[in-house]
């Protein structure tokens, strides 16, 4: 039975004759055959040799065309994109065509025959299947409504947008549902079924509520009807990370593929999916793909196959793999398809980095106000809550009026207003979209208190130094980390995204600042965090800065092997992992 075979019959939930495996290779395409992401992803002659490369060296059951997925509709529609042609990193968006609310009116559905580089991957797949189709199943990448819409306005303003305009949200988010559409109609008119990719639309950057009103919704009334009538047979939806608590509105999609990341709960996919009989895949952990050890990563799968070899739409799959992630890493996963999984019995903890390994950190209560709380102040700080931000302005100049001190202001009211933020979305009691608004609010009442603060001759608590590293431009976790430490009484200097090494100890040097934060969002660029530790270490800086680092690939394992000082998960901790540098900086007789 050849893949396309074995995939016809697994999509159609019967059993083939071995489980799939399908591994998660989109920028590592190009380091097979000796190319950047970016040299790969405009050209459709690399593209395919990328294609056939990872088909040649990994045996995988299918193969997706795309390279930088969430690229391409939006340079379509007039993102401006930067390339690193010089690097291994990925591209990324760096300008956003929707600045206000009016602009999504400009915006027409592009022709994926002519706009952009949309006929390159019509192109590329086209060949692709001419050489290959006929053993094994393709899939060409577009990207989902939610992606999308974040990449179109910027994911801050966006993420935003959903919680305090659902109506302009769902506005968007329809446009967006119709350029994938017209995307995929054009993979389906060259033989082609799309595959969805919608991993901004996961907890905690989109809430649950907002994906079960609005995203489901728009799925279903729109992108999956108008690919089923197009002519697809399959429309998988992957969306990354912990999707356990919208896995029902998922299904409500009316996909006829799901995913469980590593991080869901293995055992509620695999029973949600057979009762609605549906193919599933699961990927190993992608951090554990990166680094290895070989022994792990076989465990961490064996684990998997061992839980879900039964489900008859059962798939392997991986994370991403990263650029320069090792072969044998990506072979070992595969190997233990030949293993006797079925009786496999963990000899040893499995390895999941999961929030219980760093909550500790967290405290355990909730925190809460002082007793004689003046009313004023008790209000700014649920207003703070709430993220009103006009109500935040008003109510810190009438508790300047009413003397308050300034720096009392920030002491009794806005920093443990942004405690209890903080506590409440370490307990998934409120997500990304309503920490942002809640910060958003507090840094308005902050930019009112800074100068007075200041004129007091009154310092910050510490100065921390942030900065997305060289290759990536992502940078909505380090605004929020920003906005959440100066709430705690920090000053911070942002580098902003895209930060070579340079510029880090340049800038270190110039305002004699001893806590670093970086952050990455990418595999392919958590690394060049290392050689800003390196770098620190041969200006004989080390021993007097203490580095934070944080981002959805990194975790503490990580975070030794660079010799990092603090790991943070959360924008909240974050705020902690800063304080307690500063408490060891203190401790060592430095001043931060």
């Amino acid at each position: 039975m050849n893949s396309l075979d074995l995939m016809n019959k697994v999509l159609s939930m019967e059993i083939g004759d071995r489980i799939p495996f399908c591994p998660a290779i989109y920028e590592h395409k190009g380091f097979l055959i000796g190319k950047t992401p970016s040299e790969i992803c405009r050209d459709p002659d690399l593209l395919v040799e990328g294609l056939l490369a990872e088909y040649e060296r990994y045996k995988p059951d299918f193969l997706t065309v795309g390279i930088d997925v969430y690229n391409v509709e939006a340079e379509a529609l007039g993102c401006k994109i930067v390339y690193f042609d010089d690097s291994p990193d990925v591209p990324g968006v760096e300008d956003y065509p929707i600045k206000n609310l009016a602009d999504i009116d400009k915006l027409k559905i592009p022709d994926p025959t002519k706009d952009g580089r949309m006929p390159l991957y019509l192109e590329a797949a086209k060949k692709l299947h001419e050489k290959v189709g006929h053993e094994i199943k393709i899939r060409g990448a577009i990207t989902g409504p939610f992606s999308l819409a974040s990449e179109l306005m910027g994911a801050e303003n966006f993420i935003v947008m959903t919680m305090q305009d659902p109506q302009y949200t769902v506005k968007l988010m329809e446009f967006t549902a119709r350029v994938a559409a017209a995307f995929g109609k054009a993979f389906i008119d060259i033989g082609i079924d799309p595959i969805i990719f919608d991993s901004r639309a996961m907890p905690p950057l989109c809430s649950p509520q907002i994906f079960q009103d609005i995203v489901s919704k728009v799925y279903r009334r729109i992108l999956i009807p108008e690919l089923k009538k197009a002519g697809a047979k399959q429309i998988p939806l992957i969306i990354g990370g912990d999707t356990t608590p919208i896995l029902d509105a998922i299904i409500d999609t009316d996909t006829t593929q799901i995913l469980c990341d590593f991080e869901g709960d293995i055992e509620l996919f695999k029973k949600k999916a057979i009762d609605h009989n549906l193919p599933m895949r699961v990927n190993v952990d992608p951090r554990l793909l990166h680094l290895g050890p070989i022994d792990k990563i076989q465990d961490f799968t064996m684990n998997i196959l061992n839980k879900c070899w039964d489900h008859p739409g059962f798939i392997l799959g991986t994370g991403v793999a990263a650029y320069d992630c090792p072969p044998e890493h990506i072979d070992a996963v595969r190997a233990c398809l030949d293993k006797d999984y079925k009786n496999w019995v963990p000899t040893r903890p499995i390895f999941k980095q999961q929030r219980q390994q760093t909550e500790a950190i967290v405290i355990e209560e909730e925190p809460g106000y002082p007793e004689d709380l003046e009313p004023v102040l008790r209000e700014l700080a649920e207003a703070i809550e709430e993220g009103e931000e006009d109500d935040v302005v008003d109510l810190v100049e009438e508790a300047l009026n009413d003397d308050i001190p300034p720096g009392e202001i920030v002491d009794r009211a806005m920093i443990p207003a942004m405690d209890v933020i903080g506590y409440r979305f370490a307990q998934k009691q409120l997500f990304v979209p309503e920490m942002l608004i809640s910060a958003r609010a507090m840094s308005e009442g902050l930019k009112i208190l800074r100068p007075l603060i200041a004129k007091t001759g009154a310092k910050p608590v510490g100065r921390v130094l942030l900065g997305t590293v060289k290759g990536d431009i992502h940078d909505i976790g380090k605004n929020l980390v920003g906005m959440m430490l100066e709430g705690a009484g920090f000053e911070i200097l942002d580098l902003g995204v895209n930060v070579p090494v340079e510029r880090f100890i340049a800038a270190l040097k110039e305002n004699d600042i001893h806590m670093i934060g970086m952050s990455a969002l990418l595999t392919t660029t958590m690394n060049y965090m290392g050689r800003v530790i390196e770098a620190l270490k041969d200006e004989g800086m080390r021993d007097t800065v203490k580095v934070l680092i944080g981002g959805a690939p990194i975790n503490e394992k990580f975070c030794d092997k660079i010799d990092a000082d603090y790991y943070a998960d959360s924008a909240a901790d974050g705020v902690i992992a800063a304080k307690q540098a500063l408490a060891d900086l203190k401790a060592m007789g430095i001043s931060a």
